[in-house]
């Protein structure tokens, strides 16, 4: 499902069930906003691996899961992008 549709459907759902965070949005920004905005129009977000509550600990669980996740998405952005250039500068190669 995609988020416009999950968004212009959640006036009319309670709940929107995700299986994990970095599901829902890889940035950590975009999930909070996200989850503010369907909490506005009376939706509530919940997650099936840990479910989180509006206690501090978990919201700063839910924050380093986000880091974490956001990280992984970078990191293997840049060893797909060095991957190539790396063979075109082992010798012999020009």
């Amino acid at each position: 499902m995609t988020l416009r549709i999950l968004y212009r459907s959640s006036s009319q759902a309670d709940v929107v069930l995700v299986t994990a965070p970095d599901r829902l949005a890889r940035n950590y920004v975009h999930r909070v906003l996200l989850i503010d905005e369907l909490a506005a129009r009376g939706c509530q977000v919940e997650f099936l691996d840990r479910p989180m509550s509006a206690d501090p600990h978990d919201q700063l669980l839910l924050q380093i899961r986000g880091a974490v996740a956001e990280y992984e998405r970078y990191a293997e952005l840049g060893i797909a992008l060095v991957m190539p250039t790396a063979r075109l500068c082992r010798p012999g190669s020009w």
